[in-house]
This record gives C-alpha cells, sequence and structure tokens, in this order.
C-alpha cells in the first residue's frame, strides 16, 4: 500500500550508486506516482518488497515472519507516519 513512499528516497539514493537498485528505484517511482495519481500500481511493488522482507525473516525467526506478513499494511504505514513525522519534526 504505502511502502512505495518509503522505498522510493531510499531506493533514489542507492541508485545513485550500484546500478542493483536503479530497476527497483523506476519501480518504486512509478508505484509512487500512481498511488498519487489514485490509481493502482502496475508493478504490486508492494508484493515483491513484503515477500523479500518474508523470506529474510523466515530463515531468522518464521513466528515473525508470519507476523509481519499478517500485518504488513499496516507496519508499512506505521514506517511511513514515522518518516513524515521525522522530517516534519
Amino acid at each position: 500500500m504505502v511502502i512505495c513512499f518509503i522505498a522510493l528516497p531510499i531506493l533514489g539514493i542507492l541508485a545513485i550508486f550500484s546500478a542493483k537498485y536503479r530497476a527497483l528505484a523506476k519501480e518504486a517511482f512509478d508505484c509512487t506516482f500512481r498511488k498519487v495519481t489514485f490509481r493502482k500500481c502496475r508493478t504490486n511493488f508492494d508484493a515483491k518488497v513484503k515477500s523479500h522482507l518474508v523470506g529474510k525473516l523466515m530463515k531468522k525467526s518464521p513466528r515473525m515472519a508470519g507476523l509481519v506478513f499478517r500485518n504488513f499494511q499496516m507496519i508499512s504505514l506505521i514506517f511511513v507516519l514515522l518518516m513524515l513525522a521525522s522530517v516534519v519534526g
């Protein structure tokens, strides 16, 4: 849902220094632009980020991975609000 708003500035900075992140930065930009214009994401960027994050967590703690999988929307919304609060304050 809103993870593309967090990923855009982070991946934008990483894409400057590494070609590995340029494709992801383009997807994050497309997703963010579509969300701002009230359209649906074509790339399904949120699902890619969610699967990558849960896959990494599954190796360390399957219980935590399940928690993140079930509550991913809420967690991404919390991170967006924290990012906005840190930018404003």
